[in-house]
């Protein structure tokens, strides 16, 4: 019993030990270095951690913001149909990817499956212009 009582002891020094140094002795971290490291995350600094779909790096805040856009998905949607109808092909199946940005543009990113089993990826600005993405 007292045998199991130090030991016990010793493992809660141990990781009390190991809990101090790691929050008193811990790396700095280097936010902007291109390098996502340990103590990092989009959460605080998404220069070097990416932000998810749908949310973008506010530079100055170096947190990931959520975008809004004005473009419904529907009218996304209605865009995406007529600008592969002016190319005379035809949609098989759409899937809104959401919100990112392209060229400096918010944009509502579409992967589009064509009846001739062709994929095409689509970005449509808040001003309804279809900009065409490079596969990803």
């Amino acid at each position: 019993m007292v045998k199991s009582k130090k030991i016990l002891l010793i493992f809660f020094f141990v990781v009390l030990s190991a809990l101090g140094w790691y929050k008193f002795k811990r790396p700095p971290r280097i936010c902007g270095n291109k390098i996502c490291e340990p103590f990092e995350g989009p959460e605080n600094c998404c220069l070097d951690c990416h932000c998810l779909s749908g949310w973008v790096c506010d530079k100055e805040s170096k947190k990931c913001q959520k975008i809004e856009m004005k473009l419904s998905d529907e009218r996304a949607e209605e865009l995406a149909v007529s600008y592969f109808q002016n190319l005379g092909k035809e949609v098989k199946k759409m899937e809104i990817l959401g919100v990112g940005k392209a060229f400096g543009k918010l944009i509502k990113k579409i992967k589009i499956d064509t009846l001739s089993d062709e994929i095409y990826y689509l970005g449509i600005t808040e001003e309804e212009k279809v900009i065409v993405l490079p596969a990803f």
